[in-house]
């Protein structure tokens, strides 16, 4: 999931983690940072998809 704000501070970044957020993007963003973030979100769907995903994802971090 990714989430565009205007709340850009650490907790607030550190609490859209907590509810699940794979990307937390400030404003002000590009469009290419967005884009790129969508890009890595479909593949990382397609891997769910699959049986591969978030479990292994928080894993590996």
């Amino acid at each position: 999931m990714i989430m565009l704000t205007a709340m850009g501070g650490v907790p607030d970044r550190l609490k859209g983690f907590e509810f699940g957020e794979d990307y937390y993007i400030p404003k002000p963003f590009a469009a290419d940072e967005v884009m790129a973030a969508k890009g890595d979100n479909e593949k990382t769907e397609s891997a769910d998809t699959r049986g591969i995903g978030s479990a292994d994802r928080k894993l590996k971090a």
